[in-house]
C-alpha cells in the first residue's frame, strides 16, 4: 500500500510548480522577444530569481505534508521525496496515537501516528488563535514515528488491537 499523507499539499505543489514554470516562461520570453533595452533585461534578470525563490518557499513551506508512506510485509515506511526518513518494524511492539489538526485553512483532520516507540501527545492550546507549533505534525519526531491519514481504509488495514495506544482513541468519520 502506498499513499500520500496530504493529497491538498501535493496538488498545490505541482499546480504552483506548473504556475511558476510558466511565470518564468514569460519573463524568458519576455527578455528575448520584446526589447533589448539594457534596463528591462537587468529588471528581468533580477525578477527572475526572485519569484523562483518565492515559488520555491511557497511550494515547500508545507514540506510536512509532503509524505508518501509505503508498506511492505516487514516494515511501515515514510519517505519525503524519495528519501526514507523513518521506518517502523510490524514485528515490534508498535505504539500509536489518533490525532486531529488542521491541515489546511480551518480544515481539521484525522490522523495515525505510529512508532516502535512510546511517544508523548502535546495538549492542544485552547488559544483564539492557536499557534502552528501546537499541531502535532509540527512537533512529532519525523526519525521515529510515522504519519498516516486515518480514514476507513486504513482502518480496517491497521491492527491496532494489538498496539498500544499513548493517545486518545477516536472513531473513523466516513
Amino acid at each position: 500500500m502506498k499513499t500520500k499523507l496530504s493529497r491538498y499539499w501535493w496538488n498545490n505543489l505541482f499546480f504552483l510548480t506548473v504556475v511558476g514554470l510558466i511565470a518564468e516562461g514569460i519573463m524568458l520570453w519576455f527578455i528575448v522577444y520584446t526589447s533589448f533595452d539594457p534596463e528591462t533585461i537587468t529588471f528581468m534578470g533580477i525578477m527572475m530569481p526572485v519569484v523562483l525563490v518565492i515559488f520555491c518557499v511557497t511550494v515547500l513551506t508545507p514540506w510536512r505534508f509532503l509524505l508518501t508512506m509505503k508498506e511492505d510485509d516487514e516494515f511501515y515506511h515514510a519517505y519525503l521525496f524519495g528519501k526514507e526518513i523513518c521506518r517502523v518494524s510490524k514485528d515490534r511492539m508498535i505504539y500509536y496515537a489518533i490525532v486531529e489538526f488542521e491541515e489546511h485553512l480551518g480544515f481539521e483532520q484525522r490522523y495515525i501516528a505510529i512508532s516502535n516507540f512510546p511517544f508523548v501527545l502535546k495538549e492542544k492550546s485552547n488559544a483564539f488563535i492557536p499557534l502552528k507549533s501546537n499541531r502535532f505534525i509540527d512537533y512529532y519526531d519525523k526519525s521515529k514515528q510515522i504519519l498516516y491519514r486515518y480514514d476507513a481504509t486504513v482502518a480496517a488495514t491497521f491492527p491496532i488491537d494489538k498496539w498500544v495506544c499513548v493517545g486518545k482513541q477516536a472513531s473513523v468519520k466516513d
